[in-house]
């Protein structure tokens, strides 16, 4: 059993809230050792922990401060104003409680290991900003005005399957599937908005509402035919795979009130990596895989405007869009997606369909992030002290590694790792980022 308890004192909090203490608690149970297992079990553990951690605020919380905004120096000269943010005097610490429940299992003289690991863990205070009415002079205020809890499973595996006296090969695997919620937030505020990327007429955002995700993403979509007494599941949430409604000029309506139409934490992630031994030779191949993750794609939008995506291929066709009318009958309205005028009736389609109607709807440039990586390879040789006699080592090894060799996924820009800047919590939206980074590094290793 071990037990710790930790005090933090902070300045950026007021001082009645400056001190906060927090404990923890982990017991672990090796039963191996107390009862008789099978002969291929070699080991066996029970562990189960309690911990809490606190978090102060980041500076200049306290009080309202001024600003340099965007447009000085103008002129020479430095201006100031007042920020947009209201301070509050009451800020607490934030709090995060985490529940564990492990085992880990080992066998076959420790060729083979398991750990599993179930938890829940619940933020709750978060020191977060909140709108506020712009009639008082501000934008937002941070307040504590979140909980959110996190629930999950992960597995990690070792194993070595081949084990001889000039060749080892072993395998570490790790499997995490995790679930998010927001529980609450501020008392009579509906959202907490993260924040946005710019995009034509409607922005694709990322908010807090209870009930919903952490990572989900928020945005115009397709209007959905629902028949008289039918009602969504959730209405805050797109349903995907109901039909479309269909309008009198036989395109898709768009709906303007903002729905969930994608989440941007994974439905599960999982690592596998290989090391190979042989003789002096040393072989490493590991690989990262995401699965069940969307993300707003920026530049699909962008290029739908200028027919740089290979969506707007279909740009010339004729089409009738698969959906219902507002009375309940099937759409058999054949329309034109090209732009200006229908050159076989003459109607006028303006922008054209990609435009007017595409770039609307933010469902559309939702896409489907999941990947598979070969993170790393890499390849090394050991010259042992024997090798290195005349030289003042016992060792020497010689390696080269290459990370993000390859890449597998559909989603439709160049990588689906990308964010909007580094530390923003926008996880879900990207904008027009840059491919990722391939690099090639070469090492020596010396033992003394």
């Amino acid at each position: 059993i071990n037990v710790t308890g930790r005090n933090d004192w902070t300045s950026t909090l007021d001082k009645d809230n400056r001190s906060f203490f927090y404990p923890s608690v982990s017991l672990s149970l090796v039963y191996s050792d107390l009862i008789d297992l099978p002969e291929w079990m070699t080991y066996g553990k029970l562990r189960v922990s309690y911990a809490q951690v606190g978090k102060d605020a980041p500076p200049y919380r306290l009080s309202s401060v001024y600003v340099s905004p965007a447009e000085f120096p103008l002129g020479g000269q430095r201006g100031f104003t007042r920020g947009a943010t209201l301070a509050s005097q009451d800020l607490k610490p934030e709090r995060t409680t985490s529940n564990e429940l492990g085992l880990d299992f080992r066998f076959l003289d420790n060729r083979i290991s398991l750990d599993i690991s179930m938890y829940q863990s619940n933020s709750r205070d978060m020191i977060i900003n909140v709108p506020v009415s712009l009639a008082t002079g501000y934008s937002q205020l941070t307040s504590n005005a979140g909980d959110i809890e996190n629930r999950g499973i992960e597995l990690t595996l070792r194993a070595r399957p081949y084990d001889s006296r000039n060749f080892r090969w072993d395998i570490v695997s790790n499997f995490t599937r995790n679930r998010n919620e927001v529980l609450s937030i501020m008392e009579g505020v509906d959202a907490v908005v993260l924040g946005s990327i710019s995009a034509y007429i409607y922005s694709p955002r990322m908010q807090l509402v209870p009930g919903q995700s952490y990572g989900a993403i928020w945005g115009t979509s397709y209007r959905r035919f629902y028949a008289p007494g039918e009602q969504p599941k959730d209405p805050l949430v797109l349903e995907k795979d109901r039909p479309l409604l269909i309008g009198p000029n036989g395109f898709p309506v768009i709906d303007t009130e903002y729905k969930v139409v994608g989440d941007a934490l994974p439905d599960w992630t999982m690592s596998i990596g290989n090391n190979f031994v042989y003789k002096n030779w040393d072989f490493t191949m590991n690989f990262d895989i995401v699965m069940g993750v969307d993300k707003y794609n920026k530049l699909d939008q962008w290029d739908a405007a200028f027919g740089h995506t290979t969506k707007t291929l279909n740009r010339d066709d004729y089409v009738v869009f698969d959906g219902y009318l507002a009375d309940g009958t099937r759409n058999t309205r054949e329309v034109w997606l090209g732009i200006g005028v229908d050159p076989r009736n003459g109607v006028n389609y303006g922008a054209g369909y990609h435009r007017n109607v595409y770039r609307l709807a933010i469902e559309e440039s939702v896409e489907d992030a999941s990947y598979i990586k070969l993170r790393t390879l890499g390849v090394g040789y050991t010259l042992t002290q024997q090798d290195v006699s005349s030289l003042p080592f016992r060792s020497l090894r010689v390696g080269v590694t290459a990370n993000n060799l390859l890449l597998w996924t559909p989603w439709s820009q160049y990588d689906p790792e990308a964010f909007v800047s580094s530390g923003s919590n926008l996880l879900g939206l990207v904008d027009l980022a840059y491919p990722g980074t391939r690099s090639l590094m070469f090492s020596l290793n010396f033992s003394f």
